[in-house]
This record gives C-alpha cells, sequence and structure tokens, in this order.
C-alpha cells in the first residue's frame, strides 16, 4: 500500500533522488574510516546494524555511491578509500555533522519538483513531522512573493522549503519571514565572508543585488493541524550568464559576489543551523531579542521607501522600524502605517527647493 506521503510527491510529478539504506550507511562508514579498508572488513562492521551483509552487495553499494558523484578510490590490494563527496543536494550529505536538533529529523532530496514549498505542503498534509525539509537541484515552477516567478536552474543553487508546526498565533507568522532571512544574511557571512543585509519582509541581498528570496506560507485548515511553511531560493554558484536579461540588473549569486565557488552543502547546513538557532528563540523569547540583529542589517530603516500595496494606489514615506509583529512602519504625509505585506522599494528622497 503507498502511504500518504509517497501519493503526496507522486501527485508533484517530484523527481526524488534514490538512495539506499546500506549506501547511505556505507558512505558514512567510510568516511569515518582512516585510510584503506577492506569489503571483507566493512562487511563485518556494517552487519552489526544490518543482517547478512556480503562482498557483492557491499560492491552494489559502491556502485550506486560512485553514480552520485562519490569518489571511491580501489587500491591494488583490493581495499577501498573514500575519495570525496559530490557536489549534490543530498540526504546524506547535509545530514553529515549538521548537529540541529529539529531541523533535518527527514530531508527530501530531489533532482526537480515543481516547487519545494508545494511538495512540503503535500507531505505536511499528510503528517510530516516538524523539522522535516524538501530540498531540490531545481524547480520547475519556483515561486516567489506576489504571485512572482523564482528562476531556479539546475545544481548551482539551492531550494528547499521547511516544514514548521510552531505554537504561535497566526498573526505572528510574517515574522517567521524576516527570521529566515536573518538567519541567511548570517550564514552567509560566516561561509562566504561577505556582509549581507535584509530588505523587508523576505529578502536577502549582497553587493546591492538580491540573492536569495522567501516565501511562508501558513496553512490553518487542514485535517493534521496548522502547520507553516518556510521556502527560500539561494543563488549559490550561478555566473552571470545563468540569470536571463531580465534579472541580471537585480540579481546575483554569492559566487559572484565572494569571487570563487561555494561549497553548497556547507552553505545549507550554515542555514539549517542558524535558522534552527534564531526560530527556538523566537518560541523562547519572542521576536523582541531578534530585532536588533534584523535592525542592524536592514537596508530600508530610516530611508524613503516607495510601497505598492495589493489593491491600494502607491505611496512613499520614509521606513521607520519593524515591531512586535515583523510589520514595517512607513512614516507617510497622513501618518505612520503599519505594513504587514506589500513591494517595497528604496526610493530617493526628493530634493528641496532652494
Amino acid at each position: 500500500m503507498i502511504s500518504r506521503k509517497q501519493q503526496a510527491l507522486n501527485s508533484q510529478g517530484a523527481q526524488p533522488i534514490k538512495t539506499e539504506r546500506l549506501a547511505d550507511e556505507l558512505v558514512e562508514l567510510l568516511r569515518r574510516s582512516r585510510g584503506d579498508v577492506s569489503l571483507r572488513i566493512l562487511g563485518k562492521r556494517l552487519s552489526n546494524s544490518t543482517s547478512d551483509i556480503d562482498e557483492a552487495s557491499i560492491c552494489n553499494a559502491l556502485d550506486q555511491l560512485r553514480s552520485w558523484g562519490y569518489k571511491i578510490e580501489s587500491r591494488p590490494n583490493g581495499a577501498i578509500r573514500f575519495g570525496g563527496a559530490p557536489d549534490r543536494l543530498l540526504a546524506a550529505e547535509i545530514k553529515n555533522r549538521l548537529g540541529t536538533k529539529i531541523l533535518g529529523s527527514k530531508i527530501h532530496a530531489f533532482q526537480k519538483v515543481s516547487s519545494t514549498n508545494t511538495v512540503a505542503t503535500q507531505l505536511a498534509n499528510a503528517g510530516a513531522a516538524e523539522g522535516e525539509i524538501v530540498i531540490a537541484e531545481s524547480q520547475t515552477g519556483g515561486r516567489g512573493r506576489l504571485g512572482r516567478a523564482w528562476h531556479s536552474p539546475i545544481r548551482v543553487g539551492a531550494y528547499l522549503s521547511i516544514i514548521l508546526r510552531p505554537a504561535i498565533e497566526p498573526v505572528q507568522a510574517p515574522v517567521i519571514s524576516i527570521l529566515t532571512a536573518l538567519a541567511l544574511a548570517e550564514a552567509i557571512e560566516r561561509v562566504c565572508e561577505i556582509d549581507a543585509s535584509i530588505k523587508w519582509p523576505n529578502d536577502v541581498f549582497v553587493s546591492g543585488k538580491k540573492v536569495s528570496g522567501i516565501l511562508t506560507e501558513l496553512i490553518t485548515e487542514v485535517e493534521n493541524g496548522r502547520f507553516v511553511i518556510v521556502g527560500t531560493g539561494i543563488n549559490i554558484n550561478q555566473t552571470r550568464n545563468d540569470f536571463p536579461e531580465s534579472l541580471k540588473k537585480t540579481a546575483t549569486s554569492l559566487r559572484i559576489s565572494a569571487r570563487r565557488k561555494i561549497d553548497r552543502i556547507l552553505m545549507v547546513q550554515e542555514f539549517l543551523r542558524r535558522f534552527e538557532k534564531r526560530y527556538l528563540q523566537l518560541l523562547s523569547e519572542g521576536f523582541s531579542g531578534l530585532r536588533k540583529q534584523i535592525l542592524k542589517r536592514s537596508i530600508l530603516i530610516g530611508k524613503t521607501v516607495k510601497v505598492r500595496g495589493v489593491n491600494v494606489p502607491d505611496y512613499q514615506g520614509q521606513a521607520l522600524d519593524i515591531d512586535e509583529l515583523g510589520r514595517l512602519m512607513v512614516e507617510t504625509a497622513s501618518g505612520v502605517v503599519a505594513l504587514n505585506s506589500g513591494d517595497v522599494t528604496l526610493s530617493p528622497a526628493r530634493k528641496s527647493r532652494r
């Protein structure tokens, strides 16, 4: 019988990166082994957790690892040695030394999906636990805020969604977007050694251009309880030629800004660590403990901004603050407005007449 989770994946036409338990266990064992190791020794060590492991089964698992891109060196004496991991967003690689308590309890890794948020929503509806992650090498229908598409070329970025079941009121859900932006900015600074800033409510910028967008969706009317899906697309190793003409002036990648290729696994791992830290801080302390760091990295606070809302005329004002509910406070000619959502861009202040 097909499980509800598998039905959810099948309904989305997702292309999973198929893995086998023996291959996953084998790569962990090889990674921990120092120097050469024989097939006999590997079989003996693997038999502690899985029965009847013969050399033929190990050879099949090694072939699978090589097909994923792992470097497995064969030695003249018949032994093997771990030579390195591939540049692929494999669940086993993301979990390796991740060290989180909640995030990554289960990782659903895909070669291609329509949208990681869509797949994560289906999984959450089918009962997926808090902290489960959907990650993909590419998306055919990546979604951004306000119905925009997210350009998702294969094997250069990271496109992932996190399933959360926070004990917070729905009105507080928007703060998770800005929390995610903070966690990602911190991770970028740690891994890439470049400055990263936040554009309310859901963008991360480096070198004055957008490097990541965040789409947070609160789902309330479901059988398995209320949940939040946090999706983010991170431009990691794109070159300028990887961006369509329409995005070259506004988008960039970590590789372009750092002037070096970035380890995608390290980037994803550091983001997940930072996100979990900030998420747990939100649950224990509320949003107030995060505001200082968010305001420090904001590119809007104190600046004149143009606001494009939904079904309302555009207007201009000065961004003053981000309040306890994650709303942007904008001072306009008619008073201070608290924004829950909207498209906000920097706008040059009008020069006064002399």
